[in-house]
This record gives C-alpha cells, sequence and structure tokens, in this order.
C-alpha cells in the first residue's frame, strides 16, 4: 500500500509535532493497525476537513504551503489505495467530492423522511453520527400494535420504544433490537450507479467498478417484476445509489438459504431507503430494474419518504439528462396506501402524459415486452 504511517506523513509536511494534523496522523495510525477502505476513507476525510479549516491560513503563510503539500499528497496516496481494493472506488470518491464542490445541490424541493421516520435521523444525529438509529420501520409495527401514534412520537420515545426488549417482545415475532445500516459516504459510493454513453454497446448503466448493472433474480420471477426490483435513492446532487434490501442481500451477497433477512440484519443492520443517505433529504427513492446495464423500471415506491409524482419526475428528468434511454422504461408512479400503481412509457411520463404502458400490471406481460428489447434477450 502506497499510504503511509504517521510518521512518514509527517516528514511529507517538513514538521516534525503533529500539531494541527494530529487528526490526520490519528487516522494514519488507525489505518495501520487495520487496514481497509473504512479506515483509509477516515484518513481522506481529515484530509479534507484540514484543507476546509486551514485555507486561508494556507493563502495567508507561504511557510504552511509544504504541510499543505503533504497532506494534498495523502489524499491522492488514499485515492491510489481505494482504486486498488475496489477498483474505481477512488475515482467515484474524487469525482463525487467535484461534484460536490462545482456543482451543489439541485435545485427544487427535496423529499423528506415521513412524520415518525424522521427520527431516525435525529437519533443518529444525537448520537454525534455514532450510533446508527433502531429501525421506524419495527417502532412503526409495534406502535400499530399498541395503538400508540407512530407520527407524534418524539425522538425520546423513539429511540426507548425501539430499545425495549420486553415490548418487542411482546408485539413482534422478532424481539431483539435492530439498529438501521445507515452507510457513509464511502460505503455510498460503492452503489453508486453511472450512466457510460461511451460504451461500444451505447448508454448502458454501470457500477464504479465499470460492470453492467444488471439486476439479479430467481429464474421464475418476471423481469420488473415488483418483489425482484432493487431500492434506489437519489441524493441532493443528483447521484444515484442502487442496493438490495434485507432479503436480496442475504440471498445474493450472503449466499444464504434460510432466514434471509434475518441473516442480513444480523450481518449490516435494516436496510431501507433511507439508508442510502443517513437519513437526509433526497432527489426520489423507490424500487429499480436493471437488466444487462438497460434501464427497464423505476418507481417512487418508498415507505420512509413517500416521494410524490414530481419528485420522481424531477429523477427521471436527471436520468435522462445524464442519458438514460426512455425506450424501454416503465416508470411506475405509486400514489400511497392503497392506490394502485400506474405505469408510464418513459418518454410520455417526461412529457407529463397519463398512463400509458403496454400492460397496467406488474408481471403481466413484462416478461415478454423487456425481452424483446434489442440486444437484452436471455
Amino acid at each position: 500500500m502506497a499510504v503511509p504511517d504517521a510518521a512518514t506523513f509527517l516528514g511529507w509536511t517538513g514538521k516534525t509535532t503533529e500539531g494541527s494534523i494530529s487528526g490526520i496522523c490519528d487516522g494514519l495510525r488507525a489505518h495501520t493497525a487495520t487496514p481497509g477502505i473504512d479506515q483509509l476513507y477516515i484518513v481522506y476525510k481529515e484530509c479534507e476537513d484540514w484543507l476546509k479549516k486551514n485555507l486561508s491560513i494556507l493563502f495567508a503563510k507561504s511557510g504552511e504551503r509544504q504541510k499543505e503539500a503533504g497532506v494534498k499528497r495523502l489524499q491522492g496516496e488514499v485515492i491510489d489505495d481505494l482504486n486498488g481494493l475496489m477498483p474505481g472506488l477512488g475515482d467515484a470518491l474524487q469525482g463525487y467530492q467535484y461534484k460536490k464542490g462545482t456543482s451543489g445541490v439541485m435545485g427544487g424541493k427535496f423529499a423528506s423522511l415521513g412524520a415518525g421516520y424522521a427520527n431516525e435521523r435525529k437519533s443518529y444525529l444525537a448520537s454525534g453520527k455514532q450510533q446508527a438509529p433502531v429501525s421506524a420501520s419495527r417502532v412503526h409495527t409495534m406502535t400499530t400494535a399498541m395503538g400508540t401514534n407512530f407520527a407524534s412520537l418524539s425522538v425520546q420515545d423513539f429511540e426507548r420504544l425501539g430499545s425495549d426488549q420486553a415490548l418487542l417482545r411482546q408485539h413482534l415475532n422478532n424481539g431483539t433490537v435492530v439498529r438501521m445500516y445507515f452507510l457513509n459516504k464511502i460505503q455510498r459510493l460503492r452503489l453508486l450507479a453511472t450512466c457510460d454513453r461511451q460504451n461500444p454497446l451505447g448508454a448502458r448503466w454501470v457500477d464504479i467498478s465499470g460492470n453492467l448493472m444488471s439486476t439479479k433474480m430467481e429464474a421464475n420471477n418476471f423481469l420488473g417484476e415488483e418483489n425482484v426490483c432493487q431500492m434506489w435513492a437519489m441524493d441532493r446532487y443528483g447521484n444515484l445509489f442502487v442496493d438490495y434490501d434485507n432479503a436480496g442481500h442475504g440471498r445474493y451477497a450472503m449466499n444464504l438459504n434460510a432466514n434471509v433477512v434475518m441473516g442480513a440484519i444480523r450481518s449490516r443492520g435494516q436496510t431501507n431507503h433511507s439508508s442510502f443517505c443517513a437519513g437526509k433529504d433526497v432527489i426520489c427513492a423507490g424500487n429499480i430494474f436493471f437488466w444487462k446495464g438497460q434501464l427497464l423500471h423505476i418507481d417512487n415506491g418508498s415507505g420512509h419518504y413517500a416521494p410524490n409524482r414530481q419528485a420522481l419526475y424531477n429523477a427521471v428528468s436527471i436520468l435522462w439528462n445524464a442519458g438514460a434511454v426512455l425506450d424501454y422504461l416503465r416508470v411506475g408512479v405509486q400514489g400511497g396506501p392503497n392506490v394502485a400503481t400506474t405505469f408510464h412509457k418513459g418518454t410520455t411520463f417526461l412529457q407529463n402524459g397519463g398512463a400509458d404502458w403496454r400492460q397496467q400490471d406488474w408481471k403481466a406481460d413484462q416478461d415478454a415486452i423487456f425481452r424483446a428489447v434489442p440486444g437484452f434477450q436471455s
């Protein structure tokens, strides 16, 4: 690995004592003790924080330039090491930081966590981002059984109920405390999906390593069927993140055959749409399906955020501007509990047209339609 130990880095800065770079040195020592992606990200973040805090000093004092050069050199080494551990990850981090710094947040209204679910983010912040919150989905289920108003819970009552082992055992089949899987930036970037317009096959959606996005599924399922779709969320900068829910993660990432949901929860925590951006506002979230690099289905089905049609429209517009092919895209608009999903052709949806997909059904004839897409036959 190219990332140095703390003593070597100190030499790069021309300093003999740590001083203001002690946080970076602490990160390097932690990485030396336990090397890995998460520790490398901490080093990168410490460098980023130092540069922000000391920008005015660097311009004022020419003697600080060697320290600045050492910090920037370290950041470059971290990027190289991240790429070595997971191809494309370091480049994705650099691209994310550049996009965030130059473009900033997108315009328009964002989707926020709904009443009750917002306590996930509040609880996370109250812990100084050190403790993942208990699962709001489980608290919601429990309060429904108790006849308690979930939407009006304070963050203190939310934490108390979600951690009350006796109440959990009484009202839920599995009476254990389940905490959320809240992703930090580097964990989130592993799930980044981008449109590769230079692909020889035409525009294709790929992961950070350049592999075609293709949603895994069992042989007897329909392409784009609701229960095989993946979760997605788009952050405030227009980045698309895609992952499997607990069942999919247990089955496809952990290769479990039994207890796939609880196996995944025990491994990484409860995963919902709020997981992607650690409860922050998003442009939209829902379900998505890829087939050999082609985006075939997207919708706004998220209980945590409950994004409306406009939120989905904003997200699809961003994907189209990024290069998404709309010819075979089915857009599903979910209107809330007990409201049937309506299906739209991608081009019609962006023209604010009505539901005009061939079949207004999750399963009927969708397999035949999607397999007719040129180049995507099974």
